[in-house]
């Protein structure tokens, strides 16, 4: 029998000092060989530098003290086209300065990064990367895809399903236009459990330096189906599929038999999600939208408020262009999770990877409003944003209860809260010469409570209050890694 153990990660995973300088010389040599593969059998080639820097003078969300901190990175974007292949990717390598370690579970809406490690003797830089290379064969209407890249589904910013809030991972799939109408999109991906497999790591992980741990296998299936009967309305289906700790199952790799049948066919020991989203176009530049997810249900209890199984989410959300002037966007979007969406009974079926939710970045349990209206004038673009998150903890005894149909209070016990109001201006420093080299200047009034609140040990944390402002200046060439500069890069 294999046993498992969770891990908590202060940086995930933890890596030797070997590894790291392995690790890195690794990056090196993806850039060249992606540079070199995209030159060499490539017909339409594009390569283009990656460079950025992220200033923020009391550390915005990225930690609770009123500390600088600083991110800054390089890399290279590649994109090549070879008859009906197709490749692209990013390859990154990043530092932060003022910070001494990634902390996890952080709430925002920023990425994830998979590990964190100081490469040098100051214990306030932490070096990360990112990486995404997706290669796909056209064949007219269906598009074939393997890769190691993120994805996001439905209408929203920050979508409540499927979202980049979670690193990059490996996946495999297709997109298949049906009609001009219909669309349906199915891929099967790996996701990284943070759960040790203790048998493999007796027989793997021993070496002369210190014990590797090896850790059990989660993957994620996903289907999802478009349709607009009319101009103005598109409605989604999505099924989204957790399961692990064991070999790839044949049945999940059958694109067309619907999820909620597959999972009953093992059983039913898999953690299936499934929701629904509906857009509305009442004109050409705006879009009212809606979405719901389903965990759990039991119609009969639907009504019974201390015994029901209502285990939703749900969503809402207006974006418009044009609407005062010329190329101006808006955004307004609530979004609302019960806490008993994502865990399952089985850890191995929760709804994580490197513990950040795959769904929307508050996670369970949760709340949060967006607020943001761009403007362009004369050579600038200003921004206004707002940004209120909640959320309450997510405990091992909360599970048992949710599972037993105990009633549970919401927000009893910690909780976390935080409310951004930010005003950046950008523009293109030479819009000729270098279209794609932004920069930017803001200002951001933050007030955090229970700063460094963990939900899963919400009692082992030394939490903090803070009310501060922050000076943010940041330069972006070619840079697009989501949730850091959305204001720069609106959705359409």
């Amino acid at each position: 029998m294999i046993r498992t153990q969770s891990v908590k990660f202060r940086i995930l995973p933890r890596l030797h000092q070997r590894y790291y300088y392995f690790q890195k010389r690794i990056t090196y040599l993806s850039i060249v060989l992606l540079a070199t593969t995209t030159w060499l059998y490539a017909k339409d080639i594009t390569l283009k530098p990656i460079f950025f820097g992220i200033h923020r003078t009391t550390g915005g969300l990225w930690q609770p003290s009123e500390e600088p901190a600083s991110l800054a990175g390089w890399g290279i974007h590649g994109e090549g086209k070879y008859g009906a292949w197709n490749v692209r990717g990013d390859i990154i390598l990043m530092r932060f300065y003022g910070l001494d370690r990634l902390p996890p579970n952080r709430l925002s809406p920023e990425q994830g990064f998979i590990w964190g490690q100081h490469g040098s003797d100051d214990p306030n830089m932490t070096d990360t990367d990112f990486s995404e290379v997706m290669i796909s064969y056209d064949l007219g209407d269906l598009d074939m895809f393997l890769g190691k890249f993120s994805r996001s589904w439905g209408p929203g910013i920050h979508s409540l399903t499927i979202s980049n809030k979670p690193p990059s991972y490996p996946q495999f799939g297709f997109d298949w236009q049906v009609t001009p109408d219909i669309s349906y999109t199915y891929f099967h991906g790996e996701l990284f459990s943070a759960l040790v497999d203790t048998h493999r790591t007796r027989l793997y992980g021993s070496s002369r330096f210190q014990t590797q741990r090896i850790y059990l296998d989660r993957y994620v299936v996903g289907r999802r189906l478009e349709w607009s009967p009319l101009k103005f309305i598109s409605i989604g289906l999505t099924e989204c599929l957790i399961y692990g700790g064991r070999r790839v199952e044949p049945i999940y790799l059958i694109p067309f038999i619907p999820l909620f049948w597959a999972e009953h066919y093992l059983a039913d020991s898999d953690n299936l999600q499934m929701s629904a989203d509906l857009t509305w176009r009442p004109l050409s530049k705006l879009k009212v939208y809606g979405v719901f997810l389903m965990d759990e249900w039991r119609p009969v209890r639907t009504f019974d408020k201390e015994n029901n199984r209502n285990w939703f989410a749900w969503q809402a959300g207006i974006q418009g262009t044009a609407l005062i002037r010329d190329n101006d966007h808006l955004i307004v979007e609530g979004t609302w999770t019960d806490h008993r969406i994502n865990r399952h009974r089985s850890p191995i079926n929760d709804f994580y990877t490197y513990n950040y939710p795959v769904g929307h970045w508050i996670g369970p349990h949760a709340q949060s409003l967006l607020a943001a209206y761009t403007v362009p004038l004369l050579m600038f673009r200003i921004t206004a944003q707002y940004l209120y998150a909640k959320r309450g903890q997510q405990t091992e005894e909360m599970i048992w209860d949710y599972y037993s149909s105990i009633w549970y209070k919401r927000f009893s016990g910690f909780t976390e809260t935080f409310r951004t109001l930010d005003v950046f201006v950008t523009w293109q420093l030479f819009p000729r010469l270098l279209s794609d080299l932004w920069i930017e200047l803001g200002v951001c009034r933050i007030n955090w409570q229970n700063a460094g609140f963990d939900p899963f040990k919400p009692e082992a944390n030394n939490l903090s209050d803070t009310n501060k402002f922050s000076w943010n200046l940041a330069f972006y060439y070619n840079f697009n890694i989501p949730g850091y500069n959305i204001t720069t890069h609106p959705h359409e």
